[in-house]
């Protein structure tokens, strides 16, 4: 099981490591911040639940201009990491959210996350649910680069 924070997404190395779980059955989750809000997930379970290539590939179809978003993830990516700099109060929420889905997986019990990204605000602890459908199978094969 993979567990990756990050202050922005590091889109070609998660791209690559997305790419490694799917082949290797490997379950993962993922929390990172994006334009003042802190996402999780969604889950991949290791088998066929959406993952970060599926978050990608349906922000970039859903997109009024997909080439703004794939130029704020290039920025993202390319942008010098620093902390997330949360609260206690808001550290302790996100990984509770992210690490009950990793907890329900080693114990063989369905993640509460599967097939959605928790997107919180610090500041005030909102908290909205994305449902995120897998792509069909080989629509981003292989994966996007922001190069």
């Amino acid at each position: 099981l993979v567990l990756s924070v990050a202050d922005a997404p590091p889109h070609d190395a998660w791209s690559e490591l997305d790419t490694w779980c799917r082949h290797s059955r490997t379950p993962w989750q993922r929390v990172h911040a994006e334009l003042g809000e802190i996402c999780i997930g969604p889950f991949f379970d290791g088998i066929d639940s959406a993952s970060y290539r599926d978050v990608c590939g349906r922000r970039l179809a859903a997109s009024r201009v997909p080439d703004h978003l794939l130029a704020l993830w290039n920025h993202l990516a390319d942008s010098e990491r620093r902390p997330l700099g949360l609260s206690p109060t808001t550290a302790a929420m996100v990984s509770a959210l992210a690490c009950s889905d990793v907890v329900a997986s080693s114990y063989g019990a369905p993640p509460s996350h599967l097939h959605h990204q928790i997107r919180m605000n610090p500041r005030t602890l909102m908290m909205t649910r994305h449902p995120v459908l897998p792509l069909p199978g080989g629509v981003l094969e292989p994966s996007p680069t922001l190069r």
